[in-house]
């Protein structure tokens, strides 16, 4: 069983490997680039990735700005 928690990557696991800070993995996810999958499952609230699903993620990223915020539309 541990051995299968090994090839989990949490959102720290996953900013280390890619040398950014948590918070910009967060902000990946929330404005869903295209490059970075969706997490394969939830774990203790957070997400998380199987090693398989990322394999080849330092090629696929794309760097820079992320893109704009999503804009919150008001109903008036």
């Amino acid at each position: 069983m541990l051995n299968d928690l090994d090839d989990l990557y949490d959102i720290a696991r996953l900013a280390e490997r890619l040398g950014v800070e948590n918070s910009t993995v967060r902000v990946w996810l929330s404005r869903k680039v295209s490059w970075l999958p969706q997490p394969d499952g939830r774990l203790n609230g957070g997400a998380v990735w199987r090693a398989t699903t990322l394999d080849g993620i330092e090629q696929r990223r794309v760097k820079g700005r992320p893109g704009p915020k999503p804009r919150q539309t008001t109903n008036a």
